[in-house]
């Protein structure tokens, strides 16, 4: 098996990275965080529609018969320009989510598949009867075996 990443991180990367996120979370006070009841209720802005939302606004500030009433048309365009600013933000921020996620998933494969390489030939070694390898081939089944279940709360805060 290749190893294609074949790099570490250091405390001072983690360091960095975190004192850059609280950076960005200091300089974005009003940044939220929805509990999945309140993200599954809101109706959902998909990039890209600042164009419809845009049009909407201008169609009701020309024709006072097409505007609803009690709109402050003020805070919609503030709305829309903050949605507009973070979405450019998003795309920087989820490239880098991404490279994050893939890079991570490329080291665990490779780990990954090493380590079942190891279990398979512990598993062979124990047939043979070489000594220790039953008692590694026990360690090791009962981890993979914990280890393979996925509880529904931990899906809940991973995902």
């Amino acid at each position: 098996m290749e190893n294609r990443i074949h790099n570490f991180v250091t405390p001072d990367n983690i360091a960095l990275v975190e004192s850059h996120v609280l950076a960005i979370q200091t300089e974005l006070p009003f940044l939220i965080e929805l509990t999945p009841i309140e993200s599954k209720r809101l109706s959902r802005m998909e990039i890209g529609r600042s164009e419809f939302v845009r049009r909407a606004l201008i169609i009701a500030e020309g024709n006072e018969q097409l505007r609803p009433q009690f709109i402050n048309f003020g805070d919609i365009e503030v709305d829309l320009n903050l949605i507009e600013g973070l979405d450019k933000m998003i795309g920087q921020v989820g490239k880098l989510f991404k490279q994050l996620n893939d890079t991570r998933d490329r080291a665990g494969h490779e780990a990954y598949g090493v380590s079942r390489e190891i279990y398979s030939t512990v598993k062979r070694a124990a047939a043979q009867g070489i000594p220790g390898a039953s008692q590694a081939l026990e360690e090791l089944r009962q981890i993979f075996e914990r280890e393979g279940r996925v509880m529904p709360e931990d899906n809940q805060q991973n995902g």
